[in-house]
């Protein structure tokens, strides 16, 4: 008699975080349903082993008759990493990030189908302080209170900023030194943290086996970095050898940010360069501490921003990104 492999959905699958967990998940052997928006592309999720499910996360009603007609059993696990990072308004990161997640542990209870366990990819984001949290971390932060409010065997994933082949976030930044301009944000020295996606998924497939239920755990790749040696990884992983450095102080970007808020939403488009991202620039401590996932997930993160960026930036120029 052949077992059948463990079944798992997975959110957002299309996007960066979401098409790597797919691939991660099939790496690891489990019958894997890959969730997306009705018009999402799916041009990174063409392995034939994935399964492909249309789930409207944000219509309650419908995705509960969704979930009826394509797998009335349910899932094993659960990887939540639908969301969004970039909206115009709290209301539209609300819905993306905070909605979504309230209608999927709704719907499967409702249906009785309950995962053995739920892994939400938050973000450090909501380690913010109070007085600087973003939209978006508001509405991770949501999303982390209302499932710890139900009875679902649950971990939550802080990672910091996730890079990787498939990211646009960073891709500025190494752009702008490809073309010899290395730009640092205020005078005050950061303190940075980075996770590439590749250990994050190990991680969050990790979290479905490891750990305590209901618990907590915080993702970089254990160092800390400073803007400079984020800048000098990049410079030698492209072979630049001189760049004009520019300090932008922390009022002029303030500025631009809120001049570009108010023309996206005039225009209806989503700009990068906005005020929620001058709260995130601004932040200057983004330290993590991974000791209890090390301990407790087994996470043994393999890649450094070296090695990391190494890769990262060896598919940039593979897809002529850069």
């Amino acid at each position: 008699m052949t077992l059948r492999p463990p079944s798992i959905l997975i959110t957002g699958a299309s996007g960066f975080v979401g098409s790597h967990l797919v691939e991660t998940a099939i790496d690891h052997g489990f019958e894997t349903w890959a969730a997306v928006r009705k018009n999402s592309s799916t041009r990174y999720l063409n392995d034939k082993r994935t399964k492909i499910i249309s789930l409207d996360l944000n219509d309650s009603k419908t995705l509960y008759q969704q979930i009826i007609k394509n797998k009335p059993q349910g899932w094993d696990y659960i990887i939540h990493a639908a969301g969004a990072t970039k909206a115009l308004r709290q209301e539209d990161f609300d819905k993306a990030n905070y909605i979504t997640t309230r209608n999927l542990i709704d719907t499967l209870k409702q249906l009785n189908l309950k995962p053995k366990r739920f892994v939400l990819i938050s973000s450090l984001a909501t380690q913010m302080p109070h007085h600087s949290k973003t939209q978006y971390s508001l509405s991770k932060t949501k999303a982390e209170n209302y499932i710890k409010n139900t009875d679902t065997d649950y971990i939550i994933l802080q990672p910091t900023g996730v890079y990787g082949p498939r990211d646009k976030d960073y891709l500025l930044a190494i752009k702008s030194i490809q073309r010899h301009l290395e730009v640092a944000i205020g005078f005050k020295p950061q303190q940075l943290t980075f996770i590439y996606v590749r250990d994050l998924c190990e991680a969050a497939l990790s979290a479905l086996a490891n750990g305590s239920s209901r618990q907590t755990y915080q993702l970089s790749d254990g160092k800390t970095y400073s803007n400079r040696d984020f800048n000098t990884i990049v410079k030698s992983t492209l072979n630049i050898k001189h760049t004009i450095p520019l300090t932008i102080p922390l009022v002029i970007l303030k500025l631009v940010c809120l001049a570009n808020t108010l023309l996206s939403q005039l225009t209806k488009t989503v700009s990068p360069i906005n005020k929620d991202k001058y709260l995130m620039l601004k932040q200057r401590d983004w330290t993590c501490n991974i000791e209890k996932a090390r301990q407790n997930l087994s996470f043994h993160p393999r890649y450094d921003l070296k090695k990391g960026m190494a890769e990262t930036i060896s598919w940039y120029k593979k897809k002529q990104w850069i």
